[in-house]
């Protein structure tokens, strides 16, 4: 659940990016940044998936 979060924040990131006329290349860092926070977290505990998620749950305009 959090990484599908964060996979739709990162497509909203590179429009915003593009919008800001970012390098291309930034924004490809950016994203693969995302995409590797995203693999990790689906191979780590469902506890920790779990705090991840209520953690995330706690920011402002999530």
């Amino acid at each position: 659940m959090f990484a599908e979060r964060l996979e739709d924040l990162a497509k909203s990131s590179s429009r915003d990016l593009r919008a800001a006329n970012k390098a291309t290349r930034t924004i490809e860092i950016y994203n693969e940044s995302i995409r590797f926070l995203c693999e990790w977290l689906g191979q780590q505990d469902p506890v920790v998936q779990d705090r991840m998620e209520r953690s995330a749950n706690r920011l402002p305009g999530v």
